[in-house]
């Protein structure tokens, strides 16, 4: 799963992956393009910094999260949830300025079956 948006400051790309074990989500790259105001400049003990074809790249990222909060971006973000390669629009399908709560949640296919929402 990854999230990507414009950075607000410097209008560049930025992309935060993550692979989903159990319910954690963890971070194991982040690829952006201007080390300006926001961004790391190097990458932490242990992790892994590297500038190719124009782009910085964080490998190798330590750590979980249970959950990610994140407020859509109104004007410049354009905030992406990418998830087994479909790209979903959070300004479209939620809203802009919009606070949200991402998390990973283990659903069997007997509820999909029946139709369960998730809250």
């Amino acid at each position: 799963m990854s999230i990507r948006y414009t950075h607000s400051i410097h209008r560049s790309d930025v992309t935060e992956e993550y692979t989903i074990k159990q319910t954690r989500l963890y971070p194991f790259q982040l690829v952006y393009e201007d080390t300006a105001v926001g961004m790391p400049a190097n990458a932490k003990p242990g992790e892994a910094f590297e500038m190719k074809d124009g782009k910085y790249y964080i490998r190798n990222m330590k750590g979980y999260q249970d959950a990610l909060n994140l407020t859509i971006g109104e004007v410049v973000a354009n905030h992406q949830l990418v998830y087994r390669k479909h790209s979903y629009s959070l300004q479209e399908n939620i809203g802009p300025g919009v606070s949200i709560k991402i998390q990973a949640e283990y659903t069997n296919l007997w509820e999909l079956w029946k139709g369960e929402l998730l809250e």
